[in-house]
């Protein structure tokens, strides 16, 4: 996995917890099955990009795409 990863579960873990969500209600506002949530959460596997943009529009931006592709550069 990319070195950034922890920084998309830290991403994912802080967005949880400051909106007072359990996980199966965030993966219901980011529209992906708990098991693909847990996935995510525990760095198993990236989400598509299809998958990460929709998680940066559900969180406006808070979780963004860019933290599960960032650039090559």
């Amino acid at each position: 996995m990319p070195s950034n990863e922890s920084g998309i579960v830290e991403s994912l873990r802080t967005y949880r917890a400051e909106e007072g969500l359990t996980l199966v209600e965030l993966a219901d506002r980011l529209g992906v099955t708990y098991r693909s949530l847990i996935s995510y959460y525990y760095r198993k596997r990236r989400p598509s990009p299809g998958v990460g943009f929709r998680i940066e529009e559900s969180t406006n931006g808070r979780v963004s795409m860019r933290d599960f592709y960032p650039s090559d550069t």
